[in-house]
């Protein structure tokens, strides 16, 4: 199935960022719903014990992977959830944000799930 079917996706980015190696950025791909589909929940986690520091890893990490992959959206959210976690009041609601990354990042995983076949 067509990479540019996946909303959140560039695909014509992220191929080039793997030479054009279509089988390298499926197989990436699937990866990154592997490692990075409860990267929201790990960033409640800390938020809920107080660790603001490790909840802004979690998003800078999975920004960072998401800007290598061109998941744009993902890419996007992450990066603002990490500045905000950095740089916003420690009392400030940040719910909205996280919330928003999850819902966003839980579509993107189940659509590279959905569309894309694993090797054999």
């Amino acid at each position: 199935m067509s990479l540019s079917t996946i909303d959140g996706l560039d695909a014509q980015r992220g191929l080039a960022r793997v030479g054009g190696n279509e089988a390298l950025y499926r197989r990436l791909l699937l990866r990154f719903g592997e490692l990075h589909h409860d990267d929201v929940e790990r960033i409640r986690a800390a938020l809920g014990s107080g660790d603001r520091q490790a909840a802004a890893g979690v998003a800078h990490q999975l920004c960072g992977v998401a800007a290598t992959l061109a998941l744009v959206e993902i890419e996007t959210l992450a990066r603002e959830l990490q500045h905000r976690l950095r740089e916003a009041d420690p009392a400030a609601d940040l719910s909205a944000e996280v919330d928003l990354l999850g819902i966003r990042l839980a579509a993107l995983v189940a659509a590279i799930r959905e569309r894309i076949t694993p090797p054999a």
